[in-house]
């Protein structure tokens, strides 16, 4: 039997910066409140630690260890009460800059800021706490597949996309900026479209809880959300504080009745897309049960007149293509169709970089000369191939609009 601990500061590694052999730049926000309350209380200079931004930047971390983003560890609270650090004031996340230049390199794992930790109750992340609709209750109009244009929005190295009727907004998938966006920056990016989201009041879907698909949604607040969106769909993978606060902050602002929080189906390969919703021409995908959230989140899939588009987040080539296929299947009339590559075109090993034609077009959101490397080389080969070189990114072509 498995045992439980609650003595350890658990924290959620969201995302890295290499900066050397061993050295990173890690950004990590606190699993649960109860950990939060523990770092808290671990130190008197903690104290004024807030509740809302909460993410830690530690800043050239030395490891001896493999460090891996989306996993969690227990953070050396010793260690870190001894490192100097400031108050970030540029972030709409992250709560405290910690240097950490002068750690030695650690030789055993006591010495790690970073550490293994005790098992970790899962149970305790799901989310769902009220009664969350059934998909029978999305009472959505279909899209009339009439006039229909897709916008990629170039909010660099993250995710936003849309789909107009007209000019109408109906659908807004994912509302992101790049990880290290400034507040201002933020801003910038989600009063472009303030005034004309209010005026439509779209629904709201999200692919997974990563920053840079939900980064808008920290810098707005419970008003601009209910001015601006009807509905909000999201899948019940939330790894940390900030994803927790954001979803409350979201469910208070539009009503249990608007809210869909659904699980991951559950595992069999990996790889399997299942069919959640299907609206007139709009589908909506929810993968299994992963210990990576890429993995896990929600892809749509909508019908034009003249072409089909994948919208894909940061799932796999090949859970994309299961999307495309299971749609091919069930009659799918539009011979053109445009794939939003996924994860921003980053790398899938051989097997898993591969996808179905008939592909038109496809469109790449990517910022510009991005740390990650994006788009990978091979996938970047791979998808120029797919669609005959009929491709777009947003680093390089900015807003991509294209009818369907």
């Amino acid at each position: 039997m498995i045992q439980f601990y609650n003595n350890e500061c658990i924290v959620y590694l969201d995302f890295l910066k290499k900066q050397d052999v061993g050295v990173y730049n890690a950004y990590v926000d606190f699993r649960q409140t109860k950990d939060l309350k523990l770092f808290i209380q671990s130190n008197e200079r903690n104290q004024n630690f807030g509740e809302i931004n909460t993410y830690l930047e530690l800043c050239k971390v030395k490891t001896n260890k493999r460090l891996r983003s989306g996993c969690y560890y227990k953070l050396n609270l010793s260690l870190i009460n001894n490192i100097s650090f400031i108050q970030n004031q540029e972030s709409l996340f992250i709560g405290r800059t910690y240097n950490c230049e002068k750690m030695p390199t650690p030789s055993t794992e006591t010495e790690e800021l970073l550490q293994s930790h005790e098992p970790l109750d899962q149970k305790e992340l799901i989310h769902i706490i009220h009664n969350t609709p059934e998909p029978n209750d999305l009472m959505i109009q279909g899209l009339s597949n009439v006039d229909l244009t897709l916008n990629v929005r170039d909010v660099n190295q993250a995710n936003w996309n849309e789909i107009l009727e007209g000019d109408i907004i109906k659908l807004v998938y994912d509302i992101g900026a790049k990880n290290d966006a400034k507040k201002d920056e933020v801003r910038a990016i989600f009063e472009f479209r303030r005034e004309i989201l209010k005026r439509d009041k779209p629904i709201l879907i999200i692919s997974h809880w990563d920053m840079d698909h939900i980064h808008c949604l920290r810098y707005a607040d419970q008003q601009t959300i209910k001015d601006c969106f009807n509905k909000f769909i999201c899948i019940d993978v939330m790894r940390s504080v900030t994803s927790h606060n954001v979803y409350n902050k979201v469910r208070t602002a539009l009503g249990d009745k608007n809210v869909f929080c659904i699980q991951p189906a559950y595992r069999t390969n990996g790889i399997t897309m299942h069919l959640w919703k299907r609206v007139g021409n709009v589908s909506i995908y929810r993968g299994e049960k992963s210990t990576n959230i890429n993995y896990c989140g929600l892809c749509i899939f909508v019908k034009g007149i003249q072409k089909s588009v994948n919208f894909t987040g940061d799932v796999r080539l090949i859970q994309a293509k299961n999307i495309y296929d299971q749609e091919l299947q069930q009659n799918l009339i539009t011979k053109k169709h445009v794939l939003i590559a996924p994860h921003h075109g980053g790398e899938n090993i051989t097997k898993h970089r591969v996808y179905s034609n008939p592909t038109t077009e496809v469109v790449i959101s990517v910022g510009a000369k991005n740390i990650y490397g994006h788009p990978s080389r091979n996938m970047l080969s791979y998808l120029l191939s797919l669609c005959n070189h009929n491709l777009y990114r947003t680093d390089i072509n900015g807003d991509v609009n294209i009818s369907i």
